[in-house]
């Protein structure tokens, strides 16, 4: 059978495309890209380029995009590009440049399928591929789904070159008169997968007569057990987590595989899989025990894990609620503030019922933080926020994140926890000051189950 029926055979049997599919194709200009959009176009289906220049390479990044806009004429197919200072987007996330890159184009590319209404993105990932993705993922640990290697299709992202070795794919390129770009950093040894591409693998070849026959078997055996033991892991999620991330440790600790259930359960959330190995260690923890990942942290509290979004430095800064304004908004939620005679006292703790003489305009609103102490409504001397916070129970999770209302620099109220003595409505007072809180509890970042 030849190359491109095999290909034709593949999309059918795997079900990754049909005629009426627009189809983003990832093209960097490489030899992998060049076939696939080839393929694509040759197999009649509806195709756009999609280049990324991640501007790394300086004049060889423009060489390729002037070589994509090239090919894309040469074959009459549509094309998108863009330039990327991927650079400053790796330090602004602090993530690898590989990450950045990555990052970048994914969401690139699900821009352009978005706007273009197109259903498919397709790559050029191919056999070798994905055995260096198996050798990685084994390296660093990630557990039988990453044994599995490169998954066909993942939501609306296909991979129709993925069976084929690189050599049969090499081969049709010439035998096809292609002409491709080569990416010099492909030949560099800093990176763990050029280690693995050009050292370990052909090592690996001389030692097996059917190399890729055996990781083909190897690879459809690691997915089918990973198909079966995600299956178990997602019914085990949603007995295990409630609708506001909290997990009960006694019953993760009574199932049948904790330690694997956190560990892909985790991988939601965006940890790495060194803070999910080492999170293992908090169904042992102490209360107030936490593993911070790019968007989530991770608390012990007494008997259950809570996973709680991230609220970044510059995601909420102080602020002021100047007098006569009767509503403010944070990262949190809101205050409602108004004038009242007296009588309209509420006892709730999301209330403050102030003394609207003592107070001093404007009011600050910020985080409570260490050394803040304040004398609490009913009692005589004061006390450090940090230990009325613990005395009320409050979860570390939450306390971190307490906010205080302060006039000039004395501390009015510990919102929604306890109000200042200094400043409590009492037979004197002649005008109420009334300020009711309402925490925003719709957490911006959860996944979705």
């Amino acid at each position: 059978m030849t190359f491109i029926k095999r290909i034709e055979k593949f999309i059918r049997a795997k079900r990754l495309l049909n005629k009426q599919d627009q189809v983003v194709v990832a093209f960097s200009g490489g030899i992998d890209s060049a076939v696939l959009a080839y393929l694509l176009k040759k197999l009649d289906f509806s195709i756009t380029l999609a280049h990324c220049n991640f501007q790394l390479r300086e004049e060889e990044s423009d060489a390729d995009e002037k070589f994509a806009n090239e090919f894309a004429a040469l074959y009459s197919i549509p094309i998108e590009t863009k330039r990327f200072n991927t650079q400053e987007w790796s330090e602004k996330k602090r993530i690898s440049i590989q990450e950045a890159a990555r990052e970048l184009r994914y969401s690139w590319f699900e821009q352009l399928a978005s706007k273009g209404s197109y259903s498919k993105i397709a790559t050029g990932h191919h056999l070798d591929d994905a055995i260096e993705t198996i050798l990685i993922n084994q390296y660093r640990g990630t557990g039988i789904k990453g044994l599995s290697g490169i998954p066909v299709k993942r939501r609306n992202i296909i991979r129709p070159l993925l069976m084929e070795n690189k050599g049969d794919v090499t081969r049709f390129a010439l035998e096809n008169g292609l002409k491709w770009r080569e990416d010099s950093s492909n030949r560099k040894l800093d990176y763990l997968r050029n280690q693995i591409r050009h050292l370990i693998i052909p090592e690996l070849k001389l030692k097996s007569k059917d190399f890729y026959k055996e990781w083909k078997e190897r690879i459809e055996h690691n997915r089918q057990l990973w198909n079966e033991l995600n299956k178990w892991i997602e019914l085990a999620k949603k007995s295990l987590i409630s609708n506001d991330n909290s997990i009960d440790v006694h019953e993760l600790l009574a199932s049948k595989s904790p330690g694997d259930i956190l560990f892909y359960l985790l991988e939601d959330f965006g940890f790495s899989v060194d803070q999910r190995k080492e999170a293992l260690d908090l169904l042992g923890a102490q209360k107030g025990k936490k593993i911070i990942g790019k968007e989530f942290t991770i608390w012990r509290e007494d008997k259950i894990l809570k996973i709680v979004s991230n609220v970044e430095e510059n995601f909420f800064s102080e602020h002021y609620i100047e007098k006569g304004q009767m509503h403010a908004e944070n990262a949190f939620g809101h205050f409602k503030i108004e004038k009242s005679d007296g009588e309209n006292i509420k006892r709730e703790s999301n209330f403050a019922c102030l003394d609207n003489e003592k107070i001093d305009f404007p009011l600050l609103v910020r985080r409570w933080k260490q050394g803040d102490k304040f004398v609490p409504l009913g009692m005589k001397g004061s006390k450090k926020l940090s230990d009325l916070l613990t005395d009320l129970k409050v979860p570390a999770f939450k306390k971190s994140n307490a906010l205080v209302l302060c006039s000039g620099d004395r501390i009015v109220w510990l919102v929604g926890h306890r109000l200042a003595e200094d400043f409590k409505v009492d037979e004197r007072t002649e005008q109420t000051l009334l300020i009711e809180w309402k925490e925003n509890l719709e957490d911006r970042h959860l996944p979705y189950f």
